[in-house]
Order: C-alpha cells, then sequence, then structure tokens
C-alpha cells in the first residue's frame, strides 16, 4: 500500500510538471487516503501541502489554505481576513511542537505565500519569518527559497501601496504614499538581488521577479510621472538592469533544476517584460543582445517546448505574446492569426483564461483598422471567456502576474466605450457591460466567489437611473425612464475637477464652521453638467437612482444645486452599482437590532479615537421610534463578534453606530466593535454563519459614525463590500462622522418614516430635510453626508 501511494506521489509532481494541477490534486488526493489508512503522518502532511500548491495553481487560495491548516493542525481563523486577532504568540508555541522537517517548512511556507495571494500580507511575512527560523538546521536551498517568497510580500506590499496611490486624490496622502513605496521599494529590490548568487534556479527566480519588479516601476513612472520617490528608486537599480537582462536572455532553464512548464513559464515572463520595458523605453543602450529580438525567441521557444509536451494552454499563452510581438512591430496579420490560432486552442480546451487574452488582442487589432463589427464580436468573445473564469480573476495566468487593473479592467471599459461610440449606439447593451465591471470590481476587492446579483431593471416599479459613464475624455449619461433609454455627455475633465474640488472641502476637519455655501459653486457645475440635460425624465414620483463608478469621488449626489435648491430637496435618491444582491424575500418585518460603542473602548482606543457618547441617544431615538418590542439593542461591552453572530439572524435590520472606515483598500474598511476591528471578510463569517435558509436575511444594513478615507474616489467600494458580506439587500451609512447628537435625531426621523410605511429612500429624504430645516442642524455638516445603497 504505501509502494502504491508514493507511486501515486511521483504521478501528481509528473501532472505538475506537465502543467495540470487538476489531475495533480486528485492524485494527491488519493495517496493522502492511502497514507491515511496506513497512519503515515509524514506522508498526510506531505501530500496535503502538495494539494495545497495544485490548488494555488487553480486560483483556490482559500481550499489551499485549508488543506494548510490540516497539515499543520491549526485554528482554521488563519484562513480568515483577521489576522491581527490571531495570537500569534499560541500560534507559535504550538506550531513549535511540530518537528524542523523539510515537510513542515514546506507547509508553513506555503502557508505565508497564501496568506499573500489573500492579500494578508502582515501574516504572511509572520508565518515566513518563523519559517525561517525553524530551518536553520535543513538545507541551505529551503532557507533560500523562504528568502525568495519573503521579498514577494514586500513586492506585493508595494504593489498595494501603488494601488492606493492611483485611488486617492489628496496630495498628501499621494505623498506619504510614494515615501512608503520608496522604502518597500528598496527592501525588496535588495532582498532579491541578495539572491542572485544563490543556487542556480533560486537566482533565476529571484532574477525573474527582479525583472518583474523594475517593469512595474517603470509603468508607474510611465502613468504618473517622474516622481522625487519613484526617480530615486529607479537610480538605485538602474545599474543592475543590463546585467539582469543579459543573464536571464541566455538562462538556459537546465532540467535538472526546472520542470518543463516551469521553465516555458519562465521565459513567457522573461519575454512579457522586455516587451514591456522596450514599450517604455526603459531598456539600457549596448546590450549584447538586442531585447526585443531575444524576447521573440523566447516566447518562440516556449511556444515549441508547449507543443512538445502536449499543454495546450501554455501552447495558447505563447501564441498570445507571439502575436503581442508582431503586433508592437507593425505586422499586423502575423499578430491576428497568431491570436486566432491561440484562441482556437483556448476553446477545445476550455482555457477561458487564454480565450479572453487571445480575443481581447483581436479586438484591438480589428478596432485600430476599423473593423467596427469584429472587434466587437471579439471584445464580446472577450467579456464571455472572463465570466467563465470569475470569481478567480486574480489568479488567471499567474504565471504571468497579470493584474486585475492593468488586465482585466480595461476590456470592459474598451468595450464598453465602442458600444456607446459606434454610429448606432447600443446603451442597453453598454449598462449591461457596465454593471457586469461593477460587479466584478467589488468581487475583486472582496477577493470572493462569483457573486450572485440582479440587474436594476429586472426589478418592478423601477425609479428613473441615471447611469454615469467614463468614456474617455467624456462621461456619458443615460438615462432609464419608463424601459427607454436616454443619453448624453458632459465634459470628463470639468466633472473630475469640480468633484475633486467638492470632495476635498467635504472632507476637510473643519468643515462645520465652514460657509455653508462654501462648496456651491462646484455642486451646480456639476448639476449642469449631469443632471439637468435628463432631469426632464424624472417621473412624478420624485425617485431617482444614481448609479456611478467613481466619477464624482463618491461625493454626495444629494449635495448637488441648481441653483435654486439642492437636489435631495427635490427627490427622494439612493445609489447603486447597476445590480442588486439578489433578496430571499421582500421586507417582511422591521425588527431592528442596534449595536454600538458609546463609551471609549478597547478597540478605540488602540486606534486613538474618541469616544461617542452621542450613540446613547441614538439608541434611545430608534427605541422611541419603532418601539421596544421591535428593537433589542448590543451596546458597549456587549457589542462583540460572537453575540452579534448569535442575535442577528432574528432581524431584518441591523444598525451599527460606531466608529468605522470605508475605503477602496480592504484592509482599511472596518467597523469597530468593544474589543476588534470587524474587517469586511468578517462579516461574511459572522452575519452568514447564522443565517439559517428560513431567514430572510438582512433588508438594511445602517452605518452611523463611520467615514470615507480621505480623497479615496472609490471609497464606496468599502461601503458596497461591507453590504455585500453582510448580505444586505440596502445599506446607509455615513461619508464623515458627525460629532454631534443631529445624528441620533435623524435616525429617530428615518425610523418613524419608515415605520410609517416609508420606502428607505423617502424616509432618508425626510429625515435629512428636517435637520436641513431645523434651527440647530441647517448646516450641509449635519444633513448632508449620508448615502443609501440600493433600490428599496
Amino acid at each position: 500500500m504505501e509502494g502504491h501511494a508514493d507511486r501515486l506521489v511521483q504521478e501528481g509532481h509528473r501532472y505538475l510538471d506537465q502543467g495540470v494541477p487538476s489531475k495533480a490534486f486528485q492524485t494527491w488526493e488519493k495517496a493522502n487516503l492511502l497514507y491515511r489508512k496506513m497512519g503515515n503522518d509524514e506522508g498526510v502532511m506531505g501530500t496535503l501541502v502538495n494539494q495545497s500548491i495544485a490548488q494555488q495553481m487553480l486560483g483556490k487560495n482559500f481550499n489551499a489554505c485549508w488543506s494548510l491548516i490540516i497539515a499543520l493542525d491549526i485554528e482554521a481563523s488563519i484562513c480568515r481576513d483577521r489576522p491581527e486577532e490571531i495570537n500569534k504568540e499560541e500560534l507559535f508555541l504550538k506550531l513549535d511542537k511540530l518537528p524542523a522537517t523539510p515537510v513542515v517548512v514546506a507547509a508553513l511556507q506555503n502557508l505565508g505565500i497564501v496568506s499573500r495571494n489573500m492579500s494578508m500580507l502582515d501574516q504572511g511575512e509572520q508565518l515566513l519569518e518563523y519559517a525561517m527560523r525553524r530551518s536553520r538546521k535543513l538545507d541551505s536551498s529551503i532557507v533560500g527559497d523562504l528568502k525568495l517568497s519573503l521579498a514577494n510580500i514586500h513586492h506585493a506590499n508595494w504593489s498595494m501601496i501603488q494601488d492606493r496611490y492611483r485611488l486617492t486624490s489628496e496630495p498628501a496622502i499621494k505623498s506619504g504614499l510614494l515615501k512608503q513605496s520608496l522604502a518597500a521599494g528598496e527592501l525588496t529590490f535588495s532582498e532579491l538581488q541578495s539572491l542572485f548568487d544563490g543556487p542556480k534556479k533560486l537566482s533565476v527566480n529571484a532574477k525573474l521577479n527582479w525583472l518583474q519588479f523594475y517593469q512595474q516601476l517603470q509603468g508607474w513612472i510611465v502613468v504618473d510621472g517622474k516622481q522625487t520617490e519613484l526617480v530615486a528608486l529607479e537610480q538605485k537599480v538602474q545599474p543592475f538592469v543590463g546585467d539582469v537582462v543579459t543573464e536571464l536572455e541566455i538562462a538556459q532553464f537546465d532540467p535538472e533544476f526546472f520542470t518543463p512548464i516551469e521553465a516555458i513559464y519562465g521565459r513567457l515572463k522573461i519575454a512579457d517584460n522586455l516587451l514591456r520595458l522596450h514599450k517604455y523605453q526603459a531598456l539600457p543602450e549596448g546590450l549584447e543582445t538586442e531585447p526585443l529580438t531575444a524576447a521573440f525567441q523566447l516566447a518562440k521557444k516556449s511556444h515549441a517546448e508547449a507543443k512538445q509536451i502536449e499543454n495546450s494552454r501554455a501552447e495558447a499563452l505563447s501564441l498570445i505574446l507571439i502575436g503581442k510581438f508582431y503586433a508592437y512591430s507593425g505586422q499586423d496579420q502575423h499578430a491576428q492569426g497568431a491570436f486566432r490560432r491561440a484562441q482556437n486552442i483556448g476553446i477545445s480546451t476550455f482555457a477561458s483564461d487564454a480565450v479572453y487574452q487571445s480575443a481581447w488582442e483581436l479586438a484591438k487589432l480589428q478596432r485600430k483598422h476599423g473593423n467596427r463589427e469584429d472587434a466587437l464580436k471579439s471584445y464580446e468573445n472577450a467579456i464571455a471567456a472572463l465570466e467563465e473564469v470569475r470569481g478567480n480573476l486574480l489568479s488567471i495566468n499567474h504565471s504571468l502576474q497579470q493584474t486585475f487593473h492593468e488586465d482585466v479592467e480595461p476590456v470592459y471599459e474598451e468595450y464598453l466605450q465602442m458600444l456607446v461610440t459606434s454610429p448606432e449606439p447600443d446603451f442597453e447593451k453598454a449598462l449591461n457591460v457596465s454593471r457586469t465591471l461593477q460587479v466584478v470590481t467589488l468581487e475583486n476587492y472582496l477577493q470572493c466567489g462569483k457573486l450572485a446579483f440582479e440587474a436594476l431593471e429586472a426589478q418592478p416599479n423601477l425609479p428613473t437611473v441615471f447611469n454615469f459613464l467614463s468614456l474617455g475624455d467624456k462621461v456619458g449619461v443615460v438615462v432609464r425612464h419608463n424601459g427607454t433609454l436616454h443619453s448624453y455627455t458632459a465634459d470628463r475633465q470639468i466633472v473630475e475637477l469640480n468633484a475633486a474640488r467638492l470632495q476635498r472641502i467635504l472632507q476637510s476637519t473643519n468643515l462645520s464652521q465652514m460657509d455653508s455655501e462654501a462648496f456651491l459653486p462646484y455642486a451646480k457645475v456639476l448639476y449642469k453638467a449631469l443632471i439637468e440635460p435628463g432631469e426632464h425624465l424624472i417621473g412624478a414620483d420624485n425617485r431617482l437612482i444614481i448609479v456611478e463608478d467613481g466619477v464624482i469621488n463618491g461625493a454626495s449626489v444629494g449635495l448637488l444645486h441648481d441653483g435654486t435648491s439642492y437636489l435631495l430637496e427635490k427627490y427622494k435618491i439612493s445609489n447603486s452599482l447597476g445590480s442588486q444582491a439578489v433578496s430571499q424575500s421582500g421586507r417582511a418585518t422591521l425588527k431592528t437590532l442596534v449595536a454600538g460603542v458609546a463609551d471609549t473602548s478597547p478597540a478605540a482606543r488602540s486606534l486613538d479615537l474618541p469616544s461617542l457618547p452621542e450613540v446613547g441617544q441614538e439608541e434611545l431615538a430608534i427605541s422611541a421610534a419603532l418601539g421596544d418590542s421591535r428593537t433589542s439593542k448590543l451596546m458597549d461591552k456587549s457589542f462583540t463578534a460572537e453575540n452579534l453572530q448569535q442575535k442577528l439572524p432574528k432581524y431584518s435590520i441591523l444598525h451599527i453606530a460606531t466608529h468605522g472606515k470605508f475605503s477602496s483598500n480592504p484592509a482599511e474598511t472596518y467597523l469597530l466593535s468593544w474589543e476588534d476591528r470587524l474587517r469586511v471578510g468578517e462579516f461574511d463569517r459572522l452575519i452568514r454563519s447564522g443565517v439559517t435558509d428560513s431567514s430572510s436575511g438582512l433588508d438594511l444594513l445602517f452605518l452611523s459614525a463611520c467615514e470615507t478615507a480621505k480623497g479615496d474616489s472609490r471609497s464606496q467600494l468599502g461601503l458596497a463590500g461591507l453590504a455585500t458580506q453582510a448580505g444586505a439587500k440596502n445599506a446607509i451609512a455615513s461619508l464623515w462622522r458627525v460629532e454631534s447628537e443631529s445624528t441620533s435625531v435623524l435616525a429617530g426621523e428615518f425610523y418613524r418614516h419608515v415605520a410609517s410605511g416609508a420606502s428607505y429612500a423617502e424616509a432618508l429624504q425626510k429625515a435629512q430635510l428636517m435637520l436641513k430645516n431645523s434651527e440647530h442642524y441647517s448646516h450641509p455638516y449635519f444633513w448632508a453626508p449620508f448615502l443609501l445603497l440600493g433600490s428599496s
């Protein structure tokens, strides 16, 4: 039996070497069962580690994490996204009891890698550093591999800083992020360079990752200009570029050290990065070999080797890269031939990632040559293929390290632009594409599987919907009214400039002391550009849904002004992603759970945040509006994750009054319970785990005392993420924290109208107008921050 299990392990490695991780996983699963029957603990652990590697290659990072916690016999919480709450001392004491064998260290290393893939970078770093301490007496090659994994963690941290830089418009925050990028970049480059003289395989992999990092740095410089910190980092590493490029061009990928599939993907990675660097004009002069020629030969060699080992996916990806070289050198016919061959191989072998990439490249060429109908069809094929792999977009073509913002998002954006700029624009299809992009972006943000959403237009009694679309130098506005579509455009530069100025005022720390009309000039420009041309279409019910993708930087639409009154004064406004989470039932009950923290809690103290004494008044106001029979509370010390999980299934409304923040960075989106930070992913565990088939789920999640990340144009993603993970059909949140009893007044008024049968949009409008028309709370600081996401 043991011999059969050992043979299965080797067979699994052969499948993995050939680039077939699904078969490798199945084979190791069989071996694992045999080792269990024999009581061979090391065999069980080894096959679980192997299974996790296959699962990573398949993009199933949570499953990989689960395999590893079983192997190491540790708590499942390590796989959740609240790593700061894991007792690391207790964890490492338990791990200390395991022998420092190669298989244990491999399990720890892969757990660190999986943590990186799941964006838990601090946890990944701690696990890898612990693994290094445990590996001191083992082979030096194991230590080297751990160092490379640690460098990759720091590389991922640098990439996260880059993403945050792109999403913020606040100069001070941008400046701070650039300083962080310099420190993180220097660390990553130095760690990778320290491995250049290591064993053959380690040295080549370190240089591959170094070149990838240098290419990404150049890409950042191309997009955002020669910022001081980026130039400083560039100057520190430029002396090494020539040697790294030359050494990688001639790298042999010796079969003694590299499997065939590793060699193929390694050469493709070199070729891809050299092509991108050539486009950026960032390669040094005087290289022994012309880099573009060398890169093309590497791509062709990869293609030949992929055919030889009969790996169809690798063959298709090689052809895509060959096609890119042809297109870059102006040989468009050859390029189209390569892309079509790749697409056919992808279709015949169900390699959807290869299909989407080849179809996208074809679409760009067809568009270039004015073949509009062919281009539209190719974009459609690319989108359809992406739909097949949704839920694992981050793992698509992991060997070439694609990113969502560079290699997925543009497919939707380019297709969208073609649809609306055609001689006969297809706005219906354009809205479908825009909606899908919003959902895919949310899935990418949450790093979750495919989310279940239904289109707004599928809902009965739909209000007038204004859709704002980013279209190159224009903002497209598509208005849906009574089943028909109307469209017009606005100048994007004017819209974004005024939206940024408006947001800067709204996020000012002294907003409440500013002139209440300080932002009116910007609010009027935005109204005139985005609302006025289509305002006549708004129905007699005065209901309005706004769908926007960051065009107005997350500013409150209700603040837009027509010269006489705010939009909020005229319409019942809600916001949407263009779709809505599929609900199990309509609103059947007003049973409300109020959770909040009024006193200074341990969680707030750790972040140097003040107490919120007005929260107690808020809870009393809600109870008074709905009645004690409809409300229950978890206040101060009783507001814990465990209590929330136990009580919530009985309620359809959850009102949370505590410190919180919404950000386009999931790590910075959270709510504070008494002791803990509740992050986005934790809501999924806490709330959904308590919801049974007979539960209707949350109809409304109301978050007060929260704020958006300063200067973050996509912070609405954070709110949408929390609402989605909570399973809420609708969400209301404050965009900035109001230090006043006005929030308790608004909450009481809101629930009073809801109890009387008003929709959430109408109830919120009436509550806001009540504050606006009051003596003490007429300043927009008090009534303007509240945003409704949903359509009920």
